[in-house]
């Protein structure tokens, strides 16, 4: 009977955890116990041939990389090692999200998070897959979802997918992502929309998803110049809180937590503590229990 990948995944990592805890236990080479860490992340998740984080060292010169936080590779490192456009690589967008995301989660990191993206890369030239492998190399222990209009696309790649749970479904139907929370629960730690990008779909998604981000979590709304773009339902010319746009709708809940004492808070706003953003990204980070 044939062993589930998954399972050879798990057993070929707990092998290595084993002598790297014993390792650490005897005091141990830290740059071995690094290397060991490193090749443990790609035997769990099968990242050696795609491109492992470790595989790629930023230069002095290189001026997109933001400084480390531990020995661990960073989002940046992550992120360009995989090919995802999120940062910015050889990609023609030059996403520069690394300075949100290297910021932001490493409070994540050493926890067992749920993570929530919405849109696999079905639609990118470069094919789906790239956030995945990112995101399971630097989320040692995460509990990964995605969330993908396209149905033919995610029947002909889930299997390729085993470490996480991809879902088939209309980001901007609050219907269904009800659904989805009640079949695959809710307290995300991390939710990303980098979905179809429209308005429809980034305020919709935000409204019904909100509340399902786990207190002291953070939802991120990535490709918010689409504010700006009819295209994608978006409004030409500088945005006010009056757009029927994701930056519109940003606008009006920074108005909200910012409000005098006693200025009545709308639903989703009484729960947000801040709203920080950076060209083409925003976050919003939920606050903790118990926090006013």
């Amino acid at each position: 009977m044939a062993v589930p990948p998954r399972i050879l995944h798990l057993l070929a990592a707990v092998a290595v955890a084993a002598v790297l805890f014993a390792l650490m236990r005897q005091g141990g080479d830290h740059d071995l116990q690094t290397k060991l860490w490193n090749s443990m992340q790609d035997k769990l998740h099968g990242v050696g041939s795609a491109g492992a984080a470790s595989n790629y060292t930023p230069t002095a010169e290189d001026k997109y990389a933001p400084p480390h936080v531990d020995d661990r590779p960073t989002f940046y490192e992550v992120a360009t090692a995989q090919g995802t456009d999120k940062v910015p690589g050889n990609h023609k967008n030059k996403h520069q999200y690394q300075w949100m995301y290297d910021k932001v989660l490493p409070a994540f990191r050493d926890k067992n998070p749920k993570m929530l993206e919405i849109g696999l890369g079905c639609d990118m030239t470069y094919g789906p897959g790239k956030s995945y492998h990112t995101w399971l190399a630097y989320f040692p222990q995460v509990q990964l979802y995605f969330l993908e209009f396209d149905g033919k696309c995610v029947e002909k790649w889930t299997a390729d997918m085993q470490d996480a749970t991809v879902i088939a479904g209309d980001q901007a139907d609050p219907a269904f992502l009800e659904r989805m929370l009640a079949e695959h629960g809710r307290d995300f730690d991390v939710i990303v929309d980098d979905g179809g990008h429209t308005m429809k779909q980034q305020i919709t998604s935000f409204t019904v998803l909100w509340p399902a981000v786990r207190p002291g979590g953070v939802y991120f709304i990535e490709d918010l110049e689409t504010s700006w773009s009819p295209m994608y339902g978006g409004r030409p010319g500088m945005t006010d809180d009056s757009a029927d746009t994701a930056m519109g709708f940003t606008f009006r809940l920074i108005d909200e937590i910012n409000g005098q004492v006693g200025h009545p808070r709308g639903e989703l706003s009484a729960s947000l503590r801040s709203v920080e953003c950076m060209e083409g990204i925003c976050a919003f980070y939920k606050k903790r229990a118990g926090e006013a």
